[in-house]
């Protein structure tokens, strides 16, 4: 996964490395998503001190007077729009978090540039092919590993 700091601030880099490898990726969509997650975060955490200011009020305030029953209808208030936008924050993250995902791993820079996949070839292996058994399976065709590993999500 790419390093949110290097792709806020060095978006050119991270554009130039992902046509490296030839995927399509809205960027415009990342960076909008990102900042609506932001701001909704942001809002959120604003609502949840403005919240607790309030309650610390409260707490001071002796009970049963009209001071504390204000300040009960107040937090009413607060704690509904509080809910409201831990949601809307909430939701942002998960759209943030579904367009991130489709932003793929950035090539080393000494990887070399293949125009097709036939171009593209490994430049180093370990252990030696010819001695793998002819009856060996990938590790996702072994029956236990899809407890161990989640391909599908």
């Amino acid at each position: 996964m790419i390093d949110l700091k290097l792709l806020r601030e060095e978006p050119d880099r991270v554009r130039q490395a992902v046509a490296r490898k030839k995927f399509a990726v809205d960027f415009d969509a990342i960076f909008t998503a990102d900042a609506k997650r932001r701001a909704a975060v942001a809002e959120a955490e604003n609502a949840r001190a403005g919240q607790k200011a309030t309650n610390n009020d409260m707490a001071k305030l002796p009970k049963g007077s009209p001071e504390f029953q204000a300040k009960v209808a107040e937090m009413k208030q607060l704690s509904a729009r509080v809910k409201e936008l831990e949601a809307v924050a909430k939701t942002a993250d998960e759209e943030w978090e579904k367009i991130f995902l489709t932003l793929p791993n950035l090539p080393h820079e000494s990887v070399p540039d293949g125009r097709t996949e036939a171009e593209n070839f490994a430049v180093s292996t370990w252990g030696d092919i010819a001695q793998v058994s002819p009856h060996a399976l990938p590790h996702f065709d072994i029956p236990w590993f899809s407890q161990y590993v989640d391909f599908e999500r």
